[in-house]
């Protein structure tokens, strides 16, 4: 993995001019204060460096990833339920269907919602979170129009925090499909 470049976190340092003296803002090389208000000069814009901000020296450092299965919510071959990084669980795009049975939970697009935030808490339940520690929650609708009907199923599942949400439209056409919820939770 390439190191990450950018700006970093520590104290800024003090820049050199080319003369090889200290410069500091609001100061000339001279040491005199200069005032950008009086002089019509504008400050001196931040400089950034072509350092890492951090630097991995071996793989041991770098996060560890997991994927997470479990038969409780529809599997795919195609990509992973969920993986957890760290912390932090990513639940892939999971729909209405109803392990038990193997299709849809209903034909209403409320009791496909149900049916998928079930399936996500058990995924979520394999990587040792709870619904509770969603942090965001995108939800993708075969008709757009469906968005309104949702909040009373919201509201079950997240009765005290709701996390923030936001609504996309499937680019899948599925017969019968009308929701996917795909989330991110963070564990304490």
């Amino acid at each position: 993995m390439p190191p990450i470049r950018g700006g970093s976190c520590a104290p800024p340092r003090r820049i050199m001019s080319r003369l090889g003296d200290p410069v500091r803002d609001g100061q000339d090389r001279s040491g005199a204060s200069i005032d950008p208000r009086t002089t019509g000069e504008r400050s001196r814009p931040a400089r950034f460096t072509n350092r890492p901000a951090y630097h991995f020296s071996d793989r041991s450092r770098l996060m560890s990833r997991q994927v997470v299965s479990t038969h409780d919510a529809p599997e795919s071959p195609l990509y992973s339920q969920a993986v957890k990084a760290g912390n932090t669980v990513y639940v892939a795009g999971t729909i209405g269907v109803d392990v038990t049975t193997g299709g849809f939970a209903g034909p209403t697009v409320q009791e496909q919602a149900r049916q998928s935030l079930l399936n996500c808490q058990a995924i979520l339940r394999a990587a040792g979170a709870e619904l509770g520690d969603a942090v965001m929650v995108h939800t993708l609708l075969a008709h757009s129009e469906d968005a309104d009907a949702l909040g009373e199923v919201f509201e079950e599942f997240f009765p005290d925090v709701r996390p923030p949400r936001c609504v996309s439209k499937i680019g899948v056409d599925r017969p019968g499909l009308l929701i996917s919820i795909a989330m991110v939770a963070v564990t304490d």
